[in-house]
């Protein structure tokens, strides 16, 4: 991943030393400020606007979510699901920032989703895992079970598949 530009360090600075109550307010200021980088010398043009890559925009949304502001991890990982609906990064995301809203049926619908668009086994079993975990929230041990069965496919450890075995005989009983 690229490193931050020195605008976004500077922002994720000032949130990092101000307490909680204003953390939302400096967070949205600074992902606005972010979203400004590069912008050309047309900044008083009301139609222009900015980009910035999809790595850059990744690394907000997940800042956001550290930082405690999920609806602002959610906008800015929809707005880069506009630009490419197939990178299963975003779908993370907002499993995540979901997940830490603690709502239960949207976290698993988007880990699901991130889960069916990566190949990469560490991150099938984090999507499977927390697919799991908003299932068994929601009340669905079913379907608890068929996500734990997921996430053992996805392991290497054997210790790991035992773990995930014992969980699904819990949510059995």
């Amino acid at each position: 991943m690229a490193p931050l530009p020195a605008t976004i360090q500077l922002c994720v600075l000032l949130v990092r030393r101000n307490n909680r109550y204003i953390r939302t307010l400096f967070t949205t200021v600074c992902a606005v400020l972010c979203l400004d980088v590069g912008q050309s010398e047309s900044a008083n043009d009301p139609t222009a606007t900015s980009t910035i890559s999809l790595d850059q925009g990744l690394s907000l949304a997940v800042q956001a979510i550290k930082d405690g502001n999920p609806d602002l991890a959610i906008e800015i990982a929809r707005a880069l699901w506009d630009a490419d609906k197939r990178v299963s990064a975003t779908y993370a995301i907002i499993a995540t920032a979901y997940a830490q809203m603690e709502q239960h049926k949207a976290p698993r619908k988007a880990a699901a989703q991130a889960y069916r668009l990566t190949k990469v086994k560490p991150d099938r079993l984090q999507m499977a895992e927390l697919a799991a975990r908003s299932a068994l929230s929601e009340g669905r041990p079913t379907l608890t079970q068929i996500w734990l069965r997921r996430a053992a496919i996805n392991t290497n450890y054997e210790s790991a598949t035992r773990q995930i075995a014992q969980i699904t005989a819990k949510c059995a009983s």
